[in-house]
Formats: structure tokens, C-alpha cells, sequence
């Protein structure tokens, strides 16, 4: 679990297969990684967080303002597929 402080950022969008991209405010964003009975990336849950805060387990969530994710923060991955390895999340 990690979280990511609000940030400009670009917002990528394929339709029709002609890309465009945004520059948009993202919200304050709380990423959850979940594992299989082997340990195994096998789904990536995110929700949006009422401030830039760190979170704690008083702190309300929010449904994420993007694309392709459920109600209950599952991320839509596709045909993508999580890496099995470790990997450190720098900003």
C-alpha cells in the first residue's frame, strides 16, 4: 500500500487509435496491491484521498476520478499484466 500526493501530471487517452493526452490536477491518490496465496501481484485497487495528507485508518476514501476503475477501486487492468517483481515508487 502506498499513497501519491496530488500532482499535475499528463492523462493519456487512446480512442479510434489516434493518442491525445491532458495535463490535469490529479487527486491525492492511496494504491493498494493485491496478492495471491503465493504472494503474486494479481490486482491493483486505488482510491482518492480527501487531502495530501498521509492516510491513516480514520481517513475517509473516495472513489478515483479516472478511467477504468470500479466503484470499489479495482483497477480495470485489460490484457495488462502486473510485474511479479518488487519494484520502489519514486515521485
Amino acid at each position: 500500500m502506498w499513497h501519491k500526493l496530488s500532482h499535475k501530471g499528463i492523462f493519456w487517452y487512446i480512442s479510434y487509435n489516434a493518442k491525445t493526452n491532458f495535463s490535469i490536477i490529479y487527486p491525492a491518490l492511496l494504491f493498494c496491491l493485491e496478492k495471491d496465496k503465493q504472494g503474486e501481484p494479481n490486482g491493483l485497487i486505488v482510491f482518492a484521498l480527501p487531502s495530501n495528507q498521509r492516510p491513516n485508518e480514520n481517513t475517509h476514501l473516495y472513489h478515483a476520478p479516472l478511467m477504468n476503475i470500479y466503484s470499489n477501486g479495482v483497477v480495470c487492468q485489460g490484457n495488462a499484466t502486473l510485474p511479479k517483481k518488487n519494484t520502489s515508487i519514486t515521485e
